[in-house]
């Protein structure tokens, strides 16, 4: 093949890919944190079932996260949940922690490790800092990792899907830049 034809090949491989991947991916997250840093947090996800195939399907997906969460001592408890909607495989994540700030470490576990790059994808980049008693927390996800092929997506198709993530303090924020409180 000549190198525009691979280069073609290759252009409609990541489009067949996107429009795979990106038929649903949802999320939301929510996190409760208590004035002594423990708390719980709360996932929901949808991933379509490109992905699910991609990982090994439903009981796959269930024994990695299970085996994270047992070998993860930041984490005191947790609640997995799995079902099918139509071509989606929802997930349902409760999670309780003693502190907080141990959870930083846990994404650099060797249990962590093990778990899929889409996984870190997902969680992207982020950074924590407390300063007295400000909480400064940024989150940054690259979409075009997360969902291979996402520059191919057309906006429509991305419209009605979301990443949420909210987070509860044990007293109101001072500054944000939530969309809502």
């Amino acid at each position: 093949l000549s190198r525009s034809q691979t280069f073609m090949i290759r252009l409609l491989i990541a489009c067949l890919v996107a429009l795979l991947v990106s038929s649903c991916l949802d999320s939301h997250e929510e996190v409760w944190i208590n004035s002594d840093a423990s708390g719980k947090a709360r996932i929901q996800l949808s991933l379509p079932m490109s992905a699910v195939v991609a990982n090994g399907g439903e009981k796959q997906i269930q024994t990695m996260i299970i085996d994270y969460f047992e070998a993860t001592p930041a984490f005191t408890s947790y609640a997995l949940e799995t079902s099918f909607l139509q071509d989606q495989l929802k997930i349902d994540l409760t999670m309780t922690f003693d502190n907080a700030f141990g959870l930083k470490d846990s994404i650099s576990s060797p249990a962590f490790q093990k778990l899929p790059d889409a996984a870190n994808d997902l969680l992207g980049s982020f950074k924590a800092e407390i300063q007295k008693r400000n909480l400064t927390f940024h989150r940054q996800i690259d979409l075009t990792k997360t969902i291979p092929g996402s520059v191919f997506i057309p906006n429509e198709q991305l419209k009605d899907h979301k990443l949420v993530t909210i987070i509860h303090l044990p007293t109101a924020a001072s500054s944000h830049n939530a969309d809502s409180i």
